[in-house]
């Protein structure tokens, strides 16, 4: 399927029906923004895919220190993706502020979840098969 390299630090890769997105470096809010907008954009995607997010290297700067808008961020591309999302982080930090955003996603109607372990956030993606 081929990976997607972005200068902005996030790099995709579409696996039929899930995006896979890699955070490396130096991530804002806004580079995830338009890593989301060019997934859309890419004629191998799939409306309704769901996302797993890998943020194990990166040095992650929120634009903002709300997880509110974070959250209002991601449910502005739910036309398009399945409201399921998954991360999977490495940083306890990481961990506090993924907790957060899943608070107010929930208010959006998206099911976010933070995970330590690749594999519990594929199953949970795809409670329905065990694909991975």
């Amino acid at each position: 399927m081929g990976t997607v390299w972005w200068e902005m630090g996030v790099s995709y890769e579409i696996m039929g029906d899930l995006v896979v997105l890699t955070a490396r470096e130096r991530v804002t809010d806004e580079d995830f923004r338009k890593a989301f907008e060019a997934v859309i954009a890419d004629p191998r995607f799939q409306k309704g895919s769901k996302v797993l997010t890998y943020d194990l290297e990166s040095a992650y700067e929120p634009t903002t220190a709300n997880p509110r808008e974070a959250a209002a961020t991601i449910s502005s591309f739910m036309g398009h993706l399945a409201p399921r999302v998954a991360v999977v982080v490495s940083k306890e930090a990481s961990i506090g502020l993924g907790r957060m955003i899943e608070k107010y996603c929930n208010e959006y109607g998206i099911e976010f979840c933070v995970f330590r372990d690749p594999n519990e956030a594929k199953e949970w993606l795809y409670p329905e098969k065990s694909r991975f």
